[in-house]
């Protein structure tokens, strides 16, 4: 009895240093996936922001204008003004592309929509946009 209790002493003993000790080849395998899928994957973030700052003639979009159209990508629906309706469809033409996942799609649009409310301003209804400007320049 003395030698197993010693025994699972000591494979206790090993366990704990075991959970203790970072894993290192799950690490690299870690950073070898993410450095493979940034290299194939364009930055859809980019992507949709520049969309958002392509000029359209003489005005800006507003940020209304900007935010239904994130939200009608993110559920799928139509939105009803003209200028969220042409932005809606110009960025479903990026999610469409070869080179972009469904999910990091979705993963922009939920980003750029969190800050885009975060950064809205009730008396200014550009402050999204312009703040994008900033950002890009």
């Amino acid at each position: 009895m003395a030698k197993n209790e010693n025994l699972k002493r000591k494979l206790k003993a090993a366990d704990r240093r075991r959970a203790r000790r970072p894993d290192s080849t799950l690490a690299s395998a870690e950073t070898g996936a993410d450095v493979s899928t940034t290299a194939d994957e364009p930055d859809v973030a980019g992507l949709c922001v520049s969309e958002i700052l392509r000029p359209r003639g003489r005005h800006v979009l507003a940020d209304v204008s900007v935010i239904a159209a994130l939200k009608g990508c993110l559920s799928g629906s139509v939105p009803d003004a003209a200028d969220a309706e042409n932005l809606y469809v110009n960025l479903n033409k990026i999610a469409k592309r070869d080179d972009v996942s469904n999910a990091a799609f979705r993963d922009a649009i939920g980003s750029l929509l969190k800050t885009a409310t975060s950064h809205r301003d009730e008396r200014d209804g550009g402050a999204f946009v312009r703040f994008l400007n900033i950002l890009s320049s």
